[in-house]
């Protein structure tokens, strides 16, 4: 779950991309600060939401980047 302040980051990120495809992997970054260094796949929902684009192209950057954890250690 995004918090409010998080969601609020997003968008302003977001004014500094020419289209809020771009701002992924901003949000990616922000999401997972946020969430004690991990999301999850209604986390990457919520960012394609607020960013107005499908869910499989956040996850899609958020498979490819090593850095980014979308599932918690054992």
């Amino acid at each position: 779950m995004i918090t409010e302040q998080v969601r609020e980051e997003i968008l302003k990120r977001t004014a500094k991309y020419y289209n809020k495809r771009s701002a992924v992997m901003d949000a990616l970054m922000l999401v997972q600060k946020d969430c004690d260094g991990n999301f999850t796949r209604g986390d990457m929902e919520e960012i394609a939401a607020i960013l107005e684009i499908r869910p499989n192209e956040v996850n899609a950057v958020a498979s490819f980047y090593t850095m980014y954890n979308d599932k918690k250690p054992v």
